[in-house]
């Protein structure tokens, strides 16, 4: 279940990820499956410099998490019936599973998601919120994998005389 929480829901930070909750609490995330919405931060929780802004579930992610609430007691991401702290042995555990090198981390994953969702063609802005980052750190960090965003700039020289 791990690995496919980590591929669709790249974005999520670590510590996001293992407070997640089938149910509503002052602490922790919440994953809505009727509403299709991962809410990153428990009820009491503030805001911090690392923003964690709702975002919806893909239609995959959301069909296996409905497959696996069941099995669930009270966290999403759980061991035995008891939540984990650390993902460290299940990160692990799932890149192997998956065939990816040591050199792949859940951080990695992160970068990832980022980069295919700026190479399809998605606004800055919006790539930023799912990330809980600004704009201007994904134009940085990612925008060069879709150079054509710069296409207006050189047009308007050309169209000079």
């Amino acid at each position: 279940m791990e690995l496919a929480v980590r591929r669709y829901a790249a974005s999520t930070r670590s510590g996001s990820r293992v407070r997640l909750k089938w149910l509503p609490t002052t602490q922790g995330g919440l994953v809505d499956l009727r509403s299709g919405i991962l809410y990153r931060r428990g009820l009491a929780e503030g805001e911090s410099s690392k923003r964690r802004t709702p975002v919806p579930l893909s239609k995959r992610l959301r069909a296996h998490m409905r497959r696996w609430r069941p099995q669930s007691v009270a966290h999403v991401v759980e061991f035995e019936g008891r939540p984990i702290d650390r993902l460290r042995r299940a990160w692990t555990t799932a890149r192997k599973a998956a065939g990816l090198g040591e050199e792949v981390t859940p951080h990695i994953l992160r970068h990832t998601f980022a980069t295919w969702v700026v190479m399809d063609g998605v606004p800055f802005s919006k790539v930023a919120m799912a990330l809980g980052t600004t704009e201007k750190v994904v134009e940085q960090v990612s925008g060069h994998h879709r150079p054509e965003h710069l296409l207006s700039v050189v047009e308007s020289v050309s169209r000079r005389r």
